[in-house]
């Protein structure tokens, strides 16, 4: 296990979620991919994965401060290292470019190669903002404790919730995975599970 690493990636999904699997083949090739970038190639990055239904409560333990984030699936968080101190936020998930006809295994493995590149960038990204411009909100992830101003990690700012624009999840108008009235009802009935689990903690 790595001790201190640079970045954490943390991935929330549903297994009845079709965009969480979609995107799986490209956070599962982050660790092959981050070699061919200049910045992070030798951060230490490790990435952690959360199935809500069944790990709600191993997630809401060590990122208590960000369940409420949480608007739909999939839903990715970087924590970024600095001076000992963490800094932790949502990241947009990136799709693998859907081609006309079938792929060869050889074009197939480049658009997961080329969808995973534009995630690096965006890790890459949010790296830097936290390095360079020295933020001073972060979040004891060990303790779940806040340190910074009062609004925290609670905020809910840069999430793209279910409906809105810009990154297709389940449950948004974007189609595909469990939309509509049948997404509504998982969605309140997790919101109240987890309303009950943040009150017991």
């Amino acid at each position: 296990m790595v001790k201190n690493p640079d970045i954490t990636i943390v991935l929330t999904k549903m297994p009845w979620c079709s965009h969480c699997n979609d995107f799986l083949e490209i956070y599962n090739n982050i660790n092959s991919r981050i070699k061919h970038n200049k910045l992070l190639k030798n951060k230490k990055v490790i990435t952690e994965e959360y199935n809500m239904e069944q790990e709600e409560a191993k997630f809401a333990e060590k990122y208590k401060d960000y369940m409420s984030k949480i608007d739909g699936y999939p839903t990715l968080f970087i924590f970024v290292r600095n001076d000992n101190k963490i800094h932790g936020e949502t990241i947009d998930h990136t799709v693998i470019k859907q081609p006309q006809s079938q792929p060869s295994k050889k074009n197939m493995k480049k658009l997961i190669d080329d969808a995973t590149d534009m995630f690096i960038s965006k890790m890459e990204s949010k790296y830097k903002s936290v390095i360079d411009e020295k933020k001073d909100e972060y979040v004891n992830v060990e303790s779940g404790a806040k340190e910074g101003t009062k609004e925290g990690a609670m905020s809910g700012g840069g999430v793209v919730k279910c409906g809105g624009g810009g990154v297709v999840k389940c449950g948004s108008g974007g189609g595909g995975g469990g939309g509509g009235e049948d997404y509504e009802h998982k969605y309140r009935k997790y919101k109240t599970k987890y309303l009950n689990l943040l009150s017991n903690i």
